[in-house]
Parts: structure tokens; sequence; C-alpha cells
């Protein structure tokens, strides 16, 4: 996706009261007034994980011990590659002609698995030093996933979204041609944006709508963490990112944000492995 192109402009969204009819949920806090994020993830044996995030579990365990975390629901058809680094590791999930093994060559390539069209998405965990660290690299990454627009423009518009939430739309000068969405629901920082080109103001409102009715339906596995989904010409490329202790989770969806909605609702931890 270009972020260079045609006007920009910001749309910036603050919570008024609930917006899923549920109580907002804001975490307790450390000595440092620094929001602290309490898991909802169950723990579920390894035997109930779907055949290709299991085959990347046994193969992580037998080679590391970090807290394993993974998805319980995804499609049947995925083929997954298993990357290892020294404090975490990833899973990437692509939806190939025909269901691959673990890490086979044939994943992500010629001819029957290439470029970005089969990419499904992505989940994984980075291990920090102290939970400090976890949470500036949670900052960082958001940031990293976003771009600002520039200068403002216009005066600040309200934009009535539902539920108690209300936008402020700010337009901008031609700097970046992003258009950003920001929003806090129910402990979530939340940035929805796109090209200028594909995404106008008008579908901005729908869209935020959209992300908020999905949020009122998915088991979010953490009471607070970043998101951010950047529409485009081949979907919605979506990032959801939470700390819970040391550790800083990750899952992503290239195509669908509904797909990673879906799975990250459906995060579980491997039992009798620490997730701490």
């Amino acid at each position: 996706m270009n972020h260079r192109a045609a006007s920009s402009c910001l749309l910036v969204l603050t919570l008024v009261g609930s917006a899923c009819g549920t109580q907002a949920s804001s975490g307790s806090r450390n000595a440092t007034g620094t929001s602290v994020a309490v898991s909802n993830i169950p723990e579920i044996a390894l035997s109930r994980f779907p055949p290709p995030v299991h085959a990347a579990l046994v193969s992580l365990s037998s080679r590391m011990r970090v807290p394993m975390i993974a998805p319980l629901t995804i499609p049947a058809n995925l083929s997954a590659k298993l990357t290892i680094a020294k404090s975490g590791y990833a899973v990437s999930l692509y939806r190939c002609e025909s269901r691959f093994p673990l890490n086979s060559p044939e994943i992500g390539n010629p001819p029957n698995c290439s470029g970005l069209a089969p990419y499904f998405g992505a989940f994984g965990v980075t291990r920090y030093p102290t939970a400090a660290a976890a949470h500036v690299w949670l900052s960082i990454s958001q940031k990293q996933r976003t771009t600002f627009c520039g200068p403002n423009t216009n005066s600040p518009q309200r934009v009535s979204l539902v539920r108690g939430i209300e936008g402020v739309l700010i337009g901008t000068k031609r700097i970046s041609g992003y258009c950003e969405m920001h929003f806090e629901l129910n402990g979530w920082n939340v940035v929805v944006g796109g090209n200028a080109t594909l995404y106008s103001i008008a579908e901005a409102r729908p869209e935020g709508l959209r992300v908020v009715d999905i949020m009122s339906k998915v088991r979010m596995p953490a009471n607070s963490g970043n998101i951010v989904i950047q529409t485009a010409g081949d979907g919605n490329h979506t990032w959801l990112s939470w700390t819970i202790g040391q550790s800083l989770y990750t899952v992503s969806g290239y195509h669908s944000s509904s797909a990673a909605f879906a799975m990250a609702g459906s995060m579980a931890f491997v039992a009798n492995v620490p997730a701490g």
C-alpha cells in the first residue's frame, strides 16, 4: 500500500461511555502508572490445536522454552512456516493450493503458493527482560505501523458513530495521502487507515462501525492493547498486539480484519507451559 498518494486526513475518535453494551475494562496499573493488561486467554491441551498450528507448537516445544500461544480457529487448508528467534517465535500461515508440511519449501514460493495472494496472516510472541520493556515495544510497534497526517487545515468536525462513540474529523494538507481513524474501545487503541485513493472520509464511518461490531462479538485476548487496520485494494491488513507480563503477543491478518479478529479471539495458551 502506498502511503504517499493524494490528499490526507485524520479522524480522531474518543470513547464516551461503553460502545458494546459491556463494561469497559481498563486493567490495573503498576507503580509507574502504566496500564497492565489482564489475560483473557484460556489454557488448552496441545492436542486440541488444528494440524498446522499443532505441528508448529510441537517443533517449538522441542527447541526453546517460551510461553506457547496459538489460535484454535483457523481455516482447515492452511500451511504454516515457523520462525524461531532467541526470544520468541512467529508462525506465518498461507492458504496454498494444497496443505504442505510445516516449513515446506513450497510455502510462499512458486508454483503453488507464491506472492502475497495466499498469505493469510501470522501470530507470535516476543519475550523481553521485563514487563516494562515489553510495554515499551508495544508502543513502538504501534507507531511503526501507522502514518500520521500533516498539519491541520480545517476546523475539527464531530462525527457520530454509535453507542456513545464520537469522532473528531480533522482535514490535513496533501502530505502523506493516508487517512487515519483513531479511537479507544474497551481499553484497546484502534487505528483504521488507508490510502486516500482507496479510503475516503465517507468510507471511514462505516469502517469504524464495522470494527466496533466485530469487537463486540469477539473475546478479546486481553483487556488492553493495540489494533492497526490498513485498508487497501487487496484487503484490510490487520495487526493486533498486546502484552502480558514480559511477553509481547501479536496476531495479524493480511487480507481480512475479520479473520485477524477471529484468530485473536481463539488464542489459547498451551496447557502446562509457563505463560507468565
